[in-house]
């Protein structure tokens, strides 16, 4: 049996190294692959539950091991899809915050287990995602709009706790306005503007870019894809051109 678990590992993963690892993942996941935790060596500990199939994907393979996740540490599985919200990395002390209002009951083990997040055993100043693909990945997978305000509200009251939030974090705090299920455009349009002053006042161009292309996004739907005058598409054109 394991033989021929291994070997449908590989065909299934096609020779991906970041697809075969994920298949493994997952069936740790399932309890079907357990880990010395001296050696570090895999083995099988049970048949693979029936009518279980190996998915043919990395995004198929990381959304199943999510899936687990959540019934198996709900929490936990609304951690990870939390931290995924804005960026592919996100700043200790807003982790710490999500962490708290979501998942207290969950340790920095826990965290670290799953593979998908680093933490630096909760003493880095950053939390990152361990591959690209698991941020693009989970940003994508849907949520109950419940979880979705949990996430939201507290990433919001985070930002609105700092004295003096930086134009990357009025960026970050706007942008989570946005996800709410009912997104406040109109907060969201003002922190932009004031992030984007403090941004060209900083000198930060390329912050300045993004501020400014999201901003032209926002109003533009804000008005419902109305048309707007020519010379001030223009000149919005010129200025992301800068």
């Amino acid at each position: 049996l394991q033989e021929e678990l291994v070997t449908r590992i590989c065909q299934t993963a096609g020779g991906n190294p970041f697809h075969t690892l994920e298949q493994v993942r997952l069936l740790k996941e399932q309890g079907v692959i357990g880990q010395n935790p001296k050696t570090g060596l895999l083995y099988m500990v049970r048949p693979e539950p029936a009518g279980s199939v190996l998915p043919e994907s990395v995004f198929e393979a990381i959304r199943m091991r999510w899936r687990y996740m959540r019934e198996r540490a709900p929490e936990l599985a609304l951690l990870v899809w939390g931290s995924a919200l804005l960026d592919d990395q996100i700043a200790a002390l807003l982790f710490r915050r999500l962490w708290r209002e979501l998942a207290s009951e969950v340790s920095v083990r826990d965290i670290d287990a799953t593979d998908i997040l680093w933490t630096g055993d909760g003493a880095a100043h950053e939390v990152v995602f361990r591959h690209e693909n698991y941020f693009e990945s989970i940003r994508r997978f849907t949520v109950s709009e419940t979880d979705r305000r949990r996430v939201v509200d507290a990433s919001c009251s985070y930002f609105a706790d700092l004295s003096n939030p930086s134009p990357a974090e009025q960026f970050a705090w706007a942008r989570a306005l946005l996800e709410l299920p009912d997104p406040d455009r109109v907060q969201a349009r003002k922190l932009l503007l004031l992030g984007l002053e403090n941004a060209g006042n900083s000198g930060d161009s390329r912050l300045t870019r993004r501020i400014r292309a999201f901003f032209l996004d926002l109003v533009w739907s804000m008005d419902e894809q109305s048309p707007i005058k020519t010379a001030d598409f223009v000149r919005y054109c010129e200025e992301e051109s800068d």
